[in-house]
């Protein structure tokens, strides 16, 4: 055997071992077609804004700039948005979180919109049960992050609230970074006997998902 195939045998090895190391955590359930009867497929997240309900108590959960946020403000026209990021994982992150305040300094002195600068969990243990009409999660997209994070997001919901969220995807290759949201969603779902709604199917971003308890 050359050097070279030697090193690819080598490279491959690692690979394998690195790959059932990473996925050893990720479950493998698969849904019934009640999770997924009445799933509708959508062009883009904007679209799915649209589709989300209006005038409602919601949040956004991993703001960044806010670009999102505006949308979210223009499209849904919230009654309560609470903007919920620790702006602290980030490069220039007090510079950013100032950048958003300015941005809705307006929507945040009529009230209509809240900044709650706190890591995820914290910040939705916070809230009162019952509470949101529906949420857009948008963090680390991990599996155990996420898997906590709907944890606690269920009681916070409304009886006919929609949890909706980004990156449903299996990961940022380019960053060489696995994703846990398919995972904890389909968990979660079957699970808590919740459906898929939505699932968005943009190329220049990754997709959006929505679910919702199904109706006894």
């Amino acid at each position: 055997m050359s050097i070279t195939q030697k090193i690819v045998t080598l490279s491959n090895k690692i690979t394998s071992r690195f790959r059932a190391k990473l996925y050893k955590d990720y479950s493998k359930l698969n849904f019934e077609d009640k999770h997924v009867q009445n799933l509708v497929s959508l062009k883009d997240r904007e679209e799915l804004l649209r589709r989300l309900p209006k005038n409602g108590t919601i949040a956004e959960i991993g703001v960044y700039k806010g670009d999102f946020s505006e949308k979210i403000l223009s499209i849904c026209q919230p009654k309560k948005l609470l903007l919920i990021d620790a702006w602290a994982q980030i490069q220039d992150h007090d510079a950013i979180y100032n950048e958003v305040k300015k941005r809705f300094e307006n929507a945040i002195e009529s009230k209509q919109v809240e900044l709650i600068r706190e890591f995820s969990f914290g910040a939705i243990h916070s809230c009162p049960d019952q509470y949101f009409d529906w949420v857009y999660l948008d963090t680390d997209h991990s599996l155990k992050v996420t898997q906590r994070e709907l944890e606690e997001l269920r009681p916070k919901m409304k009886p006919d609230g929609i949890i909706a969220g980004h990156d449903y995807i299996l990961g940022n290759w380019n960053g060489g970074f696995r994703y846990g949201v398919i995972e904890a969603v389909r968990e979660f779902c079957i699970k808590y006997n919740w459906e898929m709604i939505y699932l968005t199917h943009e190329l220049d971003v990754h997709p959006s998902f929505a679910i919702r308890a199904l109706k006894n």
